[in-house]
C-alpha cells in the first residue's frame, strides 16, 4: 500500500479532531453531571421539606396519606429515571473510529524500501 504525505496528514488531522471531540464531550459530561446532582439535591430537599411540614402541620400545611404516598413514589421514580438517563448518556459505548491501523507499519516499510534504512517519523497510535 502506498502512503503519501497527504494521506498521512489527513490521518493525523483525523486523530487530532477525534481527540478534540473526546475532550469536548468529557467537559460537557462533567458540566451536566454537576448540574444534575444539584437539581436532584434541590428536588429531594423540597420533597423532604414538604413531608416535614406535613408531618408537624406547621402553618396549617397538611397532606393526606394518599397524596404523600403518591408524592414520594413519583419523586422516587423521577429521580431514579433521571439518573438512569444521565448515566446512559455519560457512559454510552464509544463507537470504534475508522483509522488506518496499518498506516504506521506501511509508512515505515515504504521508508525502508526507498533508502534501505528506517527513517520514517510516524505518529504513534
Amino acid at each position: 500500500m502506498r502512503i503519501t504525505k497527504r494521506r498521512l496528514k489527513h490521518e493525523i488531522d483525523a486523530r487530532d479532531q477525534a481527540l478534540k471531540e473526546d475532550r469536548d464531550t468529557h467537559s460537557l459530561r462533567l458540566n451536566y453531571a454537576n448540574r444534575v446532582i444539584i437539581l436532584v439535591a434541590c428536588w429531594l430537599g423540597c420533597v423532604a421539606l414538604c413531608i416535614f411540614l406535613s408531618g408537624i402541620r406547621l402553618w396549617g400545611f397538611e397532606l393526606s396519606e394518599k397524596v404523600l404516598i403518591a408524592f414520594i413514589t413519583s419523586t422516587t421514580i423521577n429521580v431514579v429515571g433521571l439518573f438512569v438517563v444521565v448515566a446512559k448518556w455519560m457512559y454510552q459505548p464509544i463507537p470504534p473510529r475508522r483509522f488506518s491501523p496499518e498506516l504506521p507499519a506501511a509508512a515505515t516499510e515504504r521508508a525502508k524500501s526507498k533508502s534501505g534504512r528506517s527513517k520514517a517519523v510516524v505518529p504513534k497510535s
